[in-house]
């Protein structure tokens, strides 16, 4: 399906979707408990789907009790999840989709089980390094084994990805900047016999790993952590039932928040906890650098974005620990006074695509000036009113044809970039130069493949709409999103 985006008029209250990252842990953490648990508003989306199809292979029973709020029953196998794995001598082929997370964390938890597993999946997850879970295998001396990619230096280890364990209890380096490896082992650590102690050098995207240790203690798991970077974890611990309620998704709240930015409009979006341990919600104090009006409401949890008088500008930013919120910010500095630098963004490129090469080729197709490096995107803007208003000799916008690459966060950030461009050209205040090219671009910019969004928001297109936006479906395919039955 392709999405063509014309003029929006933003305004009005929105409800940001359950968060995927605080959902996937639920999910793990029910499934390695002693008893049933539950699960209130979780994100129904095509990553959740493959976690639930994955997870009742293992042996998990995950039942849809309640519709309004959705609640999830999950139920884990009578003698354990590492049991349900060992059961036979065959190996265990697990299909994981799109999910880059569930990759890395269960190919640190199903070693722990003294049995042969296979993990695979889609074409984008194919190409996902998986040096980290190698580098933890060769520690621990269990045998593995991988495909191998070529990519822009020689080649890396990619799925399927073959592994017998045990795993023992021991001490792990694992080196930065992926935290989902991590997070793999923590969750994997009471499982083991014996005391766990984990390093982490070259810290990146810490604010996960603190997501991950709290809800290990929300499922009575002991852990002692020392900042982001080193951690003990006793083996032998059980992970207790819970009944808890999903939190809003602070990175998929960026997108709908950064069109407001970017198009001077009013917008509130509610379900946002701002004390919540999403690392994305840091990306607000770049958008507030950049000069936009944001204001948090934490007891009615709320984030309303106002029109401001004068430009947004841009700067340097550190995003180590927000790497999924990069091109988002990227689009927002296209319409920013001045250069701005996304620096120690290096893991980007190891997304469901290469988001700083997807980020710069795309954004360029509007007319931006943007350029990548190994680990950094710059972008020359030159005004929130770009080539519209104050033609200064930077960019000249205009909309465009682009292409999601697959990738659910590279279609929104092109959404919204689109929806900024078409809301400057309906001003009508167009610059010489862009008034002489007016009759080679239509008002309407096009994102190809935009079904990609499902993976973390399903609902993207119909949210936005709701509230302004003027997304239409072009040869829509493909069915909605529920909870797979039995």
């Amino acid at each position: 399906m392709n999405l063509s985006v014309s003029t929006p008029s933003f305004c009005g209250t929105m409800t940001a979707p359950s968060s995927k990252s605080h959902t996937l842990r639920a999910l793990i953490c029910a499934s390695l408990a002693d008893d049933t648990s539950f699960i209130t508003a979780p994100l129904i989306s095509g990553d959740m789907e493959s976690a639930v199809q994955v997870l009742r292979k293992l042996g998990v029973t995950i039942t849809e009790v309640s519709n309004n709020p959705l609640v999830l029953k999950v139920t884990p196998p009578a003698d354990g999840l590492l049991s349900s794995v060992e059961h036979g001598a065959t190996e265990r082929i697990l299909d994981l989709g799109n999910s880059g997370s569930l990759l890395y964390f269960l190919g640190m938890i199903l070693a722990a089980a003294d049995a042969p597993v296979c993990l695979t999946g889609d074409a984008s997850l194919r190409s996902r390094p998986v040096e980290p879970l190698l580098s933890v295998y060769r520690q621990a001396g269990i045998p593995y084994s991988a495909a191998s990619s070529k990519n822009g230096t020689g080649s890396m280890e990619v799925p399927p990805l073959r592994f017998c364990g045990p795993l023992p209890a021991g001490a792990y380096q694992l080196d930065g900047p992926f935290s989902q490896p991590v997070t793999g082992l923590l969750l994997a650590a009471p499982l083991l016999n014996g005391m766990s102690r984990i390093t982490f050098d070259k810290a990146g995207e810490r604010p996960y790993l603190r997501m991950t240790c709290a809800w290990l203690r929300i499922a009575a798991i002991e852990v002692l952590n020392r900042g982001d970077c080193y951690f003990e974890i006793k083996g032998g611990q059980r992970y207790r039932a819970f009944t808890q309620t999903i939190p809003g998704d602070w990175s998929s709240a960026l997108f709908p928040l950064t069109a407001a930015v970017i198009c001077n409009a009013a917008l509130t979006l509610t379900n946002l906890d701002p004390a919540d341990t999403q690392g994305d919600s840091q990306a607000l104090s770049i958008l507030k650098a950049m000069g936009a009006d944001i204001r948090c409401d934490a007891e009615r949890r709320t984030v309303s974005v106002f029109p401001i008088s004068g430009t947004l500008k841009g700067g340097r930013f550190d995003c180590s620990d927000i790497p999924d919120a990069v091109p988002i910010l990227a689009a927002a500095a296209v319409f920013c006074t001045g250069e701005t630098l996304l620096l120690k963004a290096g893991v980007c490129r190891f997304k469901e695509c290469d988001r700083l090469a997807a980020s710069a080729e795309e954004l360029a197709k509007f007319g931006a000036d943007i350029t990548q490096g190994e680990d950094f995107l710059r972008i020359g803007g030159s005004g929130r009113n770009s080539s519209v208003v104050n033609d200064s000799g930077g960019q000249k916008l205009h909309p465009a044809r682009v292409r999601s690459r697959g990738d659910h966060r590279i279609a929104m950030m092109l959404a919204v970039a689109a929806c900024g461009i078409a809301a400057r050209y309906h001003t009508g205040q167009q610059s010489d130069t862009t008034r002489e090219n007016t009759e080679k671009f239509s008002e309407t910019s096009c994102i190809e493949d935009f079904d990609c969004v499902k993976i973390s928001y399903p609902r993207f297109i119909e949210d936005m709409n709701a509230v302004g936006a003027t997304f239409k479906e072009v040869n829509v395919s493909g069915s909605s999103l529920t909870i797979p039955a039995e």
